[in-house]
């Protein structure tokens, strides 16, 4: 049952990794959006898949936000914003749990997870639900940021301009996304919901 479970589970995380190298080509930078739902559900996995996506990526097929693919984009100035994605991925991973999984609730939202089905305190899972997908946008955001103001200000330097503050970098790359960002939460919260519910074992 055990290796059962593992193959279905690599199934969905190969499966989540060419969904993200498809929603590339969307008019629409959706990839942060994929990731952190995927990761709701399948956990870790859910990281792999994204782990995945970043290795094809690498290997020149033009998946990376951009349209773009090679390592070069990884060390440019966009590079810091794939590097989020994955540690957004890594962080609702182990705060979820791969819902495929017939385990006792270990991560801490699994554990509130848990409580509300049983009809404890269901709000109170709700709401940390919230707050750790809102918490892995601005993951996404915050490497990317910073990594765009340095590759951007060591070029500057060379070409003899002033350095890129992190606050102009803000500016640049994240303010002007706040609203997608909003959307984009709203619309994966209950879709986290609702796939968790759909793909949970049925027991018994």
């Amino acid at each position: 049952m055990k290796n059962e479970d593992n193959k279905i589970g690599s199934s969905y995380t190969i499966i989540a990794a060419l969904l993200l190298c498809i929603t590339s080509f969307c008019p629409f930078d959706i990839q942060d959006a994929v990731a952190i739902v995927t990761a709701c559900v399948l956990g870790l996995q859910g990281a792999g898949a994204v782990g995945l996506y970043i290795v094809i990526g690498m290997a020149r097929i033009p998946v990376l936000p951009g349209h773009s693919g090679g390592t070069g984009i990884l060390t440019g100035s966009q590079g810091g914003f794939i590097w989020g994605i994955f540690f957004a991925a890594l962080l609702c991973g182990l705060l979820m749990g791969n819902v495929l999984k017939k385990k006792k609730p270990v991560g801490l939202l699994e554990r509130a997870e848990a409580e509300a089905k049983a009809g404890k305190i269901q709000w109170f899972y709700l709401i940390k639900l919230l707050l750790v997908m809102a918490a892995s946008f601005v993951v996404v955001q915050t490497p990317g940021v910073f990594w765009y103001a340095t590759v951007v200000s060591r070029e500057n330097l060379e070409a003899g301009k002033l350095a890129l503050t992190y606050g102009e970098a803000f500016d640049i790359c994240t303010k002007p996304q706040i609203p997608m960002l909003l959307i984009k939460l709203a619309v994966s919260y209950p879709l986290v919901l609702i796939l968790r519910k759909l793909f949970e074992p049925k027991r018994g």
